[in-house]
């Protein structure tokens, strides 16, 4: 699923506004933002042209940026990153050129580093995998050469699991998997009550969904969800009662809405 730049006009017809933002253009606005074209800016983003900047980012050119990043050109920045050049970097890390970077990874290069790996060259590595060279690294795997659950794996039981797992009670599922119960579905997931649902999951109840999931209940909902009462809604959606409204939705009674 790819980034994409957003650019708003300097129209502010059918836009909210909160809490005195003197910018123009951007697509959502919150908090005292002062910089324009930004297409979401949250919390006195100062740059411009970013797409999505939220709490205070001094930086230019960044396609998503949040809490703080001094850095140009990453595409997704999250809590106070000083380098540059990473497509996604989260919570404080240090190095540049890493594509997804999670809660301060001290490595360089890897495409995915969640929760404080120490090696480089990961292409996904995810809670505290001490090995390099992973492909998809899941919650604590001490083996080199990636524990992954990539590719079919009918085993049960799985932390996470990737790309089309038929198993059940995995505690993360991506890429169409068939069993239920999973805390996080990914990609057309059919099965009731994941946790985390993501593109298109027909499932009630999910405490995520993202990308157009028609189920009610859920507590994010992200990319044109039809369902009523979520907690936060992302892209147009049209229900009403929803706590947080990014992105132009027409409903009433949010809690935030730009």
């Amino acid at each position: 699923m790819g980034l994409q730049v957003c650019r708003a006009s300097p129209s502010t017809s059918g836009r909210r506004r909160v809490l005195n933002e003197p910018d123009p253009g951007s697509a959502i606005r919150v908090l005292n933002e002062p910089d324009p074209g930004s297409a979401i800016r949250v919390l006195n983003g100062l740059d411009p042209v970013s797409a999505i900047r939220v709490l205070n980012e001094p930086d230019p050119g960044s396609a998503i940026r949040v809490l703080n990043q001094p850095d140009p050109g990453s595409a997704i920045r999250v809590l106070n990153e000083p380098d540059l050049g990473s497509a996604i970097r989260v919570l404080n890390q240090p190095d540049p050129g890493s594509a997804i970077r999670v809660l301060n990874q001290p490595d360089t290069g890897s495409a995915i580093r969640v929760l404080n790996e120490p090696d480089p060259g990961s292409a996904i590595r995810v809670l505290n995998q001490p090995d390099p060279g992973s492909a998809i690294r899941v919650l604590n795997q001490p083996d080199p050469g990636s524990a992954i659950r990539v590719l079919n794996e009918q085993d049960p039981g799985s932390a996470i699991r990737v790309f089309n797992q038929p198993d059940p009670g995995s505690a993360i599922r991506v890429l169409n998997q068939a069993d239920p119960g999973s805390a996080i579905r990914v990609l057309n997931q059919p099965d009731p009550g994941s946790a985390i649902r993501v593109l298109n999951e027909p499932t009630p109840g999910s405490a995520i969904r993202v990308l157009n999931q028609p189920d009610p209940g859920s507590a994010i909902r992200v990319l044109n969800q039809p369902d009523p009462g979520s907690a936060i809604r992302v892209l147009n959606e049209p229900d009403p009662g929803s706590a947080i409204r990014v992105l132009n939705q027409p409903d009433p009674g949010s809690a935030i809405r730009v």
